[in-house]
């Protein structure tokens, strides 16, 4: 391979939001590993110092994928609330209701990150994006159902039937 011709890595960036921290990954998506990670607290006095606090967690990623001759192709979000069901009007997940962040309730989180980083994003209710990983990596890679609980400032649930995270009614079943 020429120096001219040398070879794109390709990485995702997976983010949680909790509500004291947040913490960020660029994962290889080649190697299947993380390669870098961040975390940073939480704001949750206004949703001007959330994003400019989940910009800082993502940028030094972005960068690095640059860095190492690679780009991301997509950012996932794991938001601790109710997120809205993808629909034509929300395909970037809209956070109905959050908790232990309310300054993200009724909040386009995604159609936000879309614009500023214009990159598939994805957003999803965090214990749903935990037992996703495990069905794909972890622990319950080889199981065709299987259940999740979360803990950190709050309890979360995930449930998920024939490798499918179970939304139920309102997009909660988990929870």
């Amino acid at each position: 391979m020429s120096t001219n011709e040398q070879k794109t890595q390709n990485y995702s960036i997976g983010v949680d939001i909790g509500g004291t921290k947040m913490s960020a990954v660029l994962f290889d998506l080649t190697k299947k590993e993380v390669v870098a990670d961040y975390k940073l607290a939480t704001p949750n006095d206004n949703l001007e110092k959330f994003l400019v606090m989940l910009y800082a967690l993502i940028d030094p990623l972005l960068e690095r994928a640059k860095k190492d001759n690679g780009q991301a192709a997509k950012i996932g979000i794991g938001v601790p609330g109710v997120i809205a069901a993808p629909t034509d009007k929300n395909e970037l997940g809209e956070v109905l209701h959050c908790n232990n962040l309310t300054l993200l309730n009724e909040v386009a989180i995604g159609k936000i990150l879309q614009e500023k980083y214009k990159l598939s994003i994805l957003v999803d209710n965090d214990a749903n994006c935990f037992l996703r990983a495990e069905l794909a990596l972890g622990a319950v890679k080889n199981s065709a159902s299987a259940a999740a609980i979360t803990l950190g400032t709050g309890i979360g649930g995930a449930i998920s039937i024939n490798r499918e995270i179970y939304q139920g009614v309102h997009g909660s079943a988990g929870e």
